[in-house]
């Protein structure tokens, strides 16, 4: 069979698909993958943040070349880093006292209930 357009555009998607496939199964990856994509929502919303001190302090992105290309994996790696950091103390103790105050809230009971005594009878 040939290789074409339709064939390659087929084997880019079928990465994705299979991580949305296995997103939706409810099996947890274990270790750094598993860690890293509960985290996924710190990387998605501080990532931006991390990538700019990082280009601050280390001038890296500014200029083409070597250096660009070896600092990135270490950018990526430092995002990755700090965002399971944030995950840890931040989202998910929040996450635990927020479940705490609205879903796992106990019953008031206003009135007291009488319940019916049987006689045995």
């Amino acid at each position: 069979m040939a290789a074409t357009p339709f064939t390659h555009a087929r084997r880019r998607g079928a990465l994705p698909a299979s991580a949305m496939v296995h997103g939706l199964s409810g099996v947890r990856l274990p270790g750094l993958p598993g860690l890293i994509g509960d985290a996924s929502c710190s990387l998605y919303l501080f990532h931006p943040y991390v990538l700019k001190v990082f280009n601050k302090v280390f001038h890296v992105f500014d200029t083409p070349g070597l250096l660009a290309y070896v600092m990135t994996p270490v950018s990526i790696a430092l995002c990755c880093v700090v965002t399971i950091c944030i995950y840890r103390w931040v989202e998910l103790p929040m996450t635990h006292w927020l479940r705490g105050i609205f879903i796992n809230r106990k019953k008031v009971v206003t009135q007291p209930q009488i319940l019916p005594v049987s006689s045995g009878e």
